[in-house]
């Protein structure tokens, strides 16, 4: 076993948040990275498994949106996942299920006749024909399959993921999951009924009222550009956009990309397939790195850990105390705090501290705050105190 527990920083060693930030470009506002953290361990949870939900042998996570999600869970995987059954401390870090992906997103639609293609691209033995397909053994024989998905907000994209599985792989046992799931608020309007996927027709069969508009997504999800500045773009500029998330559209790629999908194993069901482009992307680059970053913060006991709510209470307490060195009431008080500073004021939190020129509202949160939580605002740095 290895000393797994963050370390408290020295004072000479401390490196603050706001230090921390100037590293960074599109994940500069450290509220984001602890938020970010905590959805991931949520997610690294759920991986982990327990008895009420047991754990996946294959993750899928869907293409492109949720490819950056299964990014983060690896960097942060060693250090937060433990066996179940065993304390953080005892540093037992389970195996981590096998991660695919599938471009399945919004915009994308398949019908009945796609299935096979599907299915082909994990049988045990690479076919040559769809003919006979579904009567062939599959990786996912007697398995389990979580699919995941980046936001949810009608949930649809996740829905209709979990039908095409389903279609495709009887044999198996797919559930799904949504890293940032925006709650039954938005889901159409705060009906909160995601809609059901009629497997005969491919068609939704929504509840939703007439009149009823979903409300809008309230997330604060940076570590790609918008997607809508892509929309108007051509095919040709398509190329060189670059959102972050490491791969093309098929319409934008090379003939030379394209071949990559013409390998026998994956030939009959390429449609359901992103492409790599032939050589890395600076902005997905970039974000990997900053991934790794934020996994070297925390183990450095310089990021706030905020431990998913799902883990039992005393692992909560445990780990919150070990990466923290705060009770978990004092970081929960932290947490609130942060977020009303530093979230909603995110480009001008960094500048008032740095500076030690506090705004008035901010002084006043942290007046009415406890003494540990102040002490661990200034221990990082994220709240200069008055000086006279």
């Amino acid at each position: 076993m290895t000393d797994t527990l963050a370390p408290v920083p020295t004072e000479e060693a401390q490196i603050s948040l706001i230090e921390s930030s100037v590293d960074f470009d599109v994940m500069k506002n450290p509220y984001d990275r602890m938020e970010y953290v905590h959805l991931t361990d949520r997610l690294i949870h759920r991986l982990e498994g327990s008895e009420a939900e047991l754990r996946p042998d294959f993750v899928l996570f869907l293409d492109k949106s949720a490819r950056p999600v299964s990014w983060l869970t690896t960097e942060l995987w060693d250090t937060l996942a433990r066996e179940p059954g065993t304390t953080y401390a005892e540093g037992i870090v389970p195996k981590k299920p096998q991660f695919l992906f599938l471009n399945i997103d919004s915009k994308h639609s398949f019908g009945k006749e796609d299935i096979p293609g599907l299915r082909s691209l994990f049988t045990l033995d690479p076919v040559d024909t769809l003919d006979g397909v579904e009567q062939e053994p599959t990786f996912f024989q007697d398995k389990r399959v979580l699919v995941v998905d980046e936001i949810g907000v009608s949930h649809a994209t996740r829905v209709k993921a979990v039908a095409y599985m389903q279609l495709a792989f009887p044999e198996a046992t797919v559930d799904s999951y949504t890293w940032m799931d925006q709650g039954p608020d938005t889901n159409y309007g705060g009906q909160g009924r995601p809609p059901s996927f009629n497997k005969e027709t491919f068609q939704f069969e929504s509840e939703r009222e007439p009149g009823v508009q979903a409300s809008p997504l309230k997330n604060n999800l940076r570590w790609y550009k918008d997607r809508s500045l892509m929309q108007d773009l051509t095919l040709s500029e398509k190329r060189y956009y670059d959102d972050g998330r490491g791969i093309i559209e098929h319409d934008s790629a090379t003939q030379e990309e394209l071949a990559k999908l013409d390998k026998r194993r994956i030939r009959l069901g390429r449609q359901w397939l992103s492409i790599a482009p032939s050589r890395p992307m600076p902005e997905s680059i970039r974000v990997r790195n900053e991934m790794k970053m934020i996994a070297e913060e925390l183990k450095a006991g310089t990021l706030p850990y905020w431990p998913s709510e799902q883990r039992n209470g005393d692992d909560v307490v445990e780990r919150c105390e070990n990466f923290n060195h705060i009770d978990i009431a004092s970081f929960t008080e932290f947490r609130v705090w942060f977020k009303a500073t530093w979230w909603r004021n995110w480009n001008d939190a960094p500048v008032i501290a740095a500076r030690n020129k506090p705004d008035q509202e901010s002084y006043r949160r942290l007046s009415r705050l406890s003494k540990p939580v102040v002490d661990f605002a200034i221990r990082h740095a994220l709240f200069a105190p008055k000086t006279d």
